[in-house]
């Protein structure tokens, strides 16, 4: 297991390596990357107190998010991973992820992910190894997100991490044992 911590995993990740493609299709719809950001430490990128003491307690230090629009326009969302010390800090983080309060910073890009963070949204919280992997989806009007429409909104966020590069970056690591084109 060379993801289980940042010792057998030293290299930090980039925004080539995980968000590589700007644009991708899968399930059927295309989709669109319209910000990115990496960001030293993981000050201010999360919300909710045990999620942030979490991180910190953690050694968070790296995130790298991305923000995507489907195609259709029905939907937007940021996915954001982040590099703690150990797999079992991140396994804590996902936990800590599942507080009321807990949520992943959306980040606002161009079009309709302009306004992204305001409304209601529906987020994940994953470990990838000593990676935390978290999304935040919502409608780009920010209304409500009825249920009938939940497993549409999972789907995003699933193909989104999977069709990005992030899942084939954090595999290649898991084998490799260094980044995907060092």
């Amino acid at each position: 297991m060379k993801l289980k911590s940042r010792n057998t995993d030293p290299k930090p990740l980039t925004l080539s390596e995980v968000f590589g493609k700007k644009t991708f299709k899968s399930g059927g719809q295309k989709y669109v990357r319209t910000a990115a950001s990496a960001k030293r430490g993981c000050k201010g990128v999360v919300g909710g107190v045990k999620l942030t003491g979490t991180l910190k307690k953690g050694g968070c230090t790296q995130t790298l998010r991305a923000t995507y629009a489907r195609g259709d326009g029905k939907l937007i969302g940021t996915v954001g991973v982040l590099n703690l010390k150990t797999e079992t800090a991140a396994k804590l983080a996902v936990k800590a992820a599942a507080a009321k309060d807990a949520f992943l910073q959306a980040l606002p890009g161009a079009g309709t992910t302009k306004k992204i963070g305001k409304g209601e949204a529906l987020g994940t919280a994953e470990a990838r190894g000593h990676y935390l992997v978290m999304t935040w989806v919502q409608r780009p009007d920010g209304k409500k997100i009825p249920p009938a429409y939940h497993k549409t909104v999972s789907a995003f966020g699933t193909q989104v991490v999977k069709d990005s590069n992030l899942s084939f970056a954090l595999a290649y690591r898991e084998t490799e044992g260094k980044p995907y084109r060092d």
